[in-house]
């Protein structure tokens, strides 16, 4: 629970995303994340009887509702985009729970996919954010109007925000959708629920963007020289990263339209885990 953030364990994620260096961050709650959640799944395997509980999916389903939730509300306020990465995270989390409490193959397939694309979403999501920081003082307290300065990083950053948060066209929305099919048929308030938080990382973002489009106010006396130099001497982003952002980007939107991989990994993988049944 603490290494997944679940509550009342999740006030280190956004710390994480907020303070820790980008790419760090997107290793620390991708990489490590999922090893966390295969090594749940093989601790599912080898104890089957704690699946076998009586309030097991009553359980995860509430734990991972209000985990969701609350990343979903903490996402909408302004606390810059490192902290909305890992509310993103929290969401995810929430959502893997809330599907893996369905106790089906398939929603052990779906949560696989889900980690897989969380992988791609927090690595791009933190490309643009270390891009947009090295614009600023390395910190997320002064992005206002760096947008206009870093592009390809603002894009980047907002294409692995809408992934995070389950929204076409990028790579985390066919799993999620798949997610939101399944749980209609006995939970429809968990769906309402679930998009409501995905909607809050949404509101976030678009306050995000906002603040890096927004021209910066002029103070009397700070216009000097010294930073005029600093400026000019970051006037472009470097055309190496622009491409390797682009092909990131690229690969981000065309999973998230032609998920099929995704989805055949997913499976693969899934198969390894033999749970519960269909």
């Amino acid at each position: 629970a603490l290494m997944l953030g679940v509550i009342p364990f999740h006030p280190w994620i956004p710390a994480v995303g907020r303070d820790g260096s980008p790419l760090s961050s997107a290793f620390l709650f991708s990489v490590s994340g999922g090893v966390v959640w295969f090594l749940l799944l093989d601790y599912l395997q080898t104890y089957p009887w704690l699946s076998d509980y009586p309030q097991w999916s009553s359980a995860l389903s509430a734990f991972g509702l209000i985990t969701a939730a609350v990343g979903g509300f903490l996402g909408t306020t302004r606390r810059g985009p490192g902290a909305l990465m890992g509310y993103g995270v929290m969401v995810d989390t929430g959502v893997l729970l809330v599907v893996l409490g369905q106790s089906s193959h398939l929603g052990v397939e779906l949560g696989v996919a889900m980690v897989f694309a969380r992988v791609w979403a927090t690595a791009l999501m933190a490309a643009g954010l270390e891009g947009l920081r090295a614009y600023g003082d390395g910190t997320d307290e002064r992005l206002v109007g760096l947008g206009l300065r870093a592009p390809w990083s603002t894009v980047a950053l907002v294409v692995g925000g809408l992934s995070l948060a389950g929204f076409p066209p990028a790579v985390g929305f066919a799993p999620r959708w798949s997610i939101y099919r399944l749980l209609f048929r006995t939970q429809p308030q968990s769906v309402l629920v679930l998009l409501l938080a995905s909607g809050g990382l949404l509101v976030g973002l678009l306050r995000v963007l906002y603040q890096l489009l927004s021209r910066p106010a002029k103070i009397p006396g700070h216009e000097g020289e010294g930073q005029q130099k600093e400026a000019s001497s970051k006037a472009s982003e470097s055309p190496v990263v622009v491409i390797l952002l682009i092909l990131f980007m690229a690969g981000a939107v065309g999973l998230g339209l032609f998920p099929q991989g995704l989805a055949t990994a997913a499976a693969r993988v899934g198969e390894g885990f033999v749970i519960f049944g269909p």
